[in-house]
């Protein structure tokens, strides 16, 4: 089993993607790299199976269960879907954050777009404007997986939401 050398950065708990499935009866195994890369997950490394080939995300150990689901509109792409073990994203910092809140910002993690890390306050309008500017930046956002992106954005848009700031939606 190839491993990605990757931990996933999602709070402890919480589920992501761990690996997708592709059929080999309907992807080669460039289609699956290529329908990774547009669907924004990790492309490599590629593991092939007698019928599938397997696109880890983020090595196994790192999680305590599993289940496989079928994505949605995909020719039959499966997804694994794990379990984070607790602690696994506070040993993490590569998405950048805090353990702790940083000094003089709220102590609650309900006040973060990011809980786990302490990251993009959005316990005030400041904060909640900030925290759209700088997570709109590919650099910022980018390295979360396409579910912890929509979670943070979820969480950003229900704080502008009250606070009155209305957001465009991307078409």
């Amino acid at each position: 089993m190839p491993k990605t050398g990757r931990a996933p950065k999602t709070a402890s708990g919480k589920t992501t993607v761990q690996s997708l499935i592709f059929p080999k009866s309907k992807y080669t195994k460039v289609q699956a790299v290529a329908w990774a890369k547009t669907h924004k997950y990790h492309s490599s490394p590629v593991e092939e199976t007698g019928s599938s080939y397997r696109i880890r995300q983020y090595d196994p150990e790192h999680f305590k269960s599993f289940r496989t689901m079928a994505m949605p509109n995909s020719g039959g792409v499966k997804a694994v879907i794990g379990v984070v073990k607790m602690d696994e994203v506070d040993k993490d910092t590569s998405a950048g954050g805090h353990n702790t809140p940083p000094k003089g910002y709220p102590k609650d993690k309900s006040s973060y777009a990011n809980p786990s890390r302490y990251k993009y306050p959005i316990d005030t309008e400041a904060h909640v404007r900030a925290a759209i500017s700088y997570f709109s930046k590919p650099k910022n956002s980018g390295v979360y997986s396409p579910a912890e992106r929509a979670a943070i954005w979820s969480r950003i848009k229900a704080a502008a939401k009250k606070f009155g700031i209305k957001m465009e939606e991307k078409k």
